[in-house]
């Protein structure tokens, strides 16, 4: 019995010693799965830092490499509109590889640009590059040589050149301003007549007879109204609401409404009236004699006393008003004016014509009719329905500009400028000069220009005409360029006559006359195709 008790209690204090054993077992052995998990857990959270984190520097990375890209496509971009800017604006390749930079801190980039000219230097080749420390991106492109100006431009039609050293070239070798050559003529549409044509690669001061230029004639369908390319306007009729406007007169040339007159400086319509002219420096009178001789006729209304009656402007009414003394600092309203004696800032304003047979400075003429020149000119400007040049050895000069060397007292008001309504004609002998270096002239002309007479003459503007054409029979040589704005023009050459391109002549025109005429570059024309048509290369 006590035997047995004692087994039973050894017994229980095994039993008692295994479940210790047990639950201390089980709790190491929990313990240690804890910590390999925990190890577990880590190595993921590691794996997963660790591949966020390359993920992250990749994506920096890459977006980083985008910027570069953008940036460097961004200057290659410039680059390329540089060249294409230069090549367009000047007609010609750029000289010599040009760089520079675009943008500001981290978003700055760097360009650089050359240029090769190709196939008989009608063509420029175009290598921009764009580049932000070692991303760069290369664009090419083709630009065809364009050119807004050349010795004629034209919508079309026929061209006649007959004279046996008479040529239309696209240069001038008293240029100032060279664009180097440009096209002997530039028209919209096919030419027919006779002509021929001389491809140049100098400029030569006694051009070769005929079509002479780089090429001798371009043809751009892409021409549309003249008026509109040269000038800020849509065409003939806008430019002539334009001048109006600018020179405060009535297009097409009419009279002009006097403003209040007081009566001592107003001669009224009379029958009896049929003929006045200036009898001093001062004194107008009236006479009933159409050639203003015999006694002048008496009474109030017959006769202004410039002096006494402190006249400004003047209003006179009669079939005739000479001119016969020196007159300036006055405006003159009158139906028909003969100016026999020299006249300084006077504005002349006719309903019928004008004759000039003295010289005229700073002045302003207004003919409803026809404007007549037989003598010198210089600042001043001429609107009338025709004009005609009847010239011995005179110069006809422009005038004064905005700014030096030789500004004027009203910039807006500039002189040099001869508007015809209809047509110009110029005639007489001896050797006319229009225009100088200094101070060229606009001739505008609404229907046909013509060029006759003897002598050696020379003219430096801008002479365009809206109608039929030019037609040339003396001896001239035009310095600047010729437009005809028809599509069905005429220019027939058969004098000694030679029309050179002169840009230097052109950009003083500008300078002198200003607005609405747009400034003069070489090049021109649309460059979406060449745009459109870049190439792209990076690396």
């Amino acid at each position: 019995m006590t035997e047995s008790r004692t087994k039973s209690k050894e017994q229980r204090t095994k039993t008692k010693f295994y479940s210790l054993s047990t639950v201390h077992y089980s709790l190491f052995t929990n313990r240690g799965f804890a910590l390999v998990a925990a190890l577990v857990v880590m190595t993921l959270l590691l794996a997963i830092a660790g591949a966020a984190m390359t993920n992250s520097s990749l994506g920096f990375m890459s977006i980083s490499s985008d910027r570069k890209y953008q940036l460097a496509t961004w200057a290659a971009d410039y680059a390329i509109n540089e060249a294409i800017k230069y090549s367009v604006a000047t007609a010609m390749c750029p000289p010599s590889q040009v760089s520079g930079t675009v943008g500001s801190g981290i978003n700055q980039a760097s360009w650089t640009y050359f240029a090769v000219p190709a196939i008989a230097s009608q063509y420029c080749f175009v290598h921009g590059r764009g580049f932000l420390g070692s991303t760069s991106v290369i664009k090419t492109t083709v630009v065809p040589r364009t050119a807004k100006f050349g010795g004629m431009i034209t919508r079309g039609g026929t061209i006649n050149i007959t004279g046996g050293a008479a040529a239309v070239a696209g240069c001038d070798t008293d240029d100032t301003a060279s664009c180097g050559i440009m096209p002997g003529v530039i028209t919209s549409s096919s030419l027919s007549g006779n002509f021929g044509q001389q491809p140049s690669t100098t400029c030569a001061s006694n051009p070769l007879g005929g079509l002479v230029g780089s090429p001798p004639i371009v043809q751009d369908a892409g021409i549309g109204d003249l008026f509109a390319r040269y000038f800020n306007v849509t065409d003939w009729n806008n430019l002539k609401t334009t001048i109006a406007s600018k020179y405060g007169i009535t297009m097409p040339p009419a009279a002009q409404t006097p403003p209040s007159i007081p009566p001592g400086c107003k001669i009224e319509p009379a029958s009896d009236k049929k003929c006045c002219k200036t009898t001093s420096a001062t004194k107008i009178e009236c006479y009933n004699s159409t050639d203003c001789t015999g006694s002048p006729l008496s009474g109030a209304g017959y006769s202004i006393d410039l002096a006494a009656s402190g006249c400004s402007q003047i209003e006179v009414r009669s079939p005739s008003f000479r001119i016969q003394h020196n007159v300036g600092n006055i405006g003159i309203f009158a139906d028909w004016v003969t100016v026999n004696s020299a006249i300084t800032n006077t504005r002349i304003s006719t309903a019928g014509s004008v004759t000039l047979n003295a010289s005229a400075t700073n002045s302003q003429i207004l003919a409803a009719q026809d404007a007549t020149i037989t003598d010198n000119m210089t600042n001043s400007n001429v609107f009338a329905n025709n004009i005609t040049f009847n010239l011995g050895n005179n110069t006809i000069a422009g005038g004064c500009g905005a700014s030096s060397p030789n500004p004027c007292p009203d910039p807006s008001k500039s002189g040099g400028t001869f508007f015809a309504n209809n047509d110009i004609s110029i005639l007489g002998s001896g050797n006319k000069n229009f225009g100088t270096d200094a101070d060229p002239l606009l001739m505008l002309a609404g229907n046909s220009i013509s060029m006759a007479g003897s002598g050696n003459s020379t003219i430096r503007g801008f002479v365009a005409s809206n109608g039929i054409g030019l037609n040339i029979t003396g001896s001239y040589e035009i310095k600047g360029t010729v437009v005809n704005n028809s599509s069905s023009s005429q220019l027939y050459n058969s004098g000694n006559a030679d029309i050179k391109f002169n840009m230097g002549i052109l950009k003083e025109i500008f300078r002198q006359f200003g607005s609405p005429m747009q400034e003069p570059t070489c090049g021109g024309g649309n460059i979406y195709s060449t745009v459109k048509n870049t190439k792209m290369i990076a690396y």
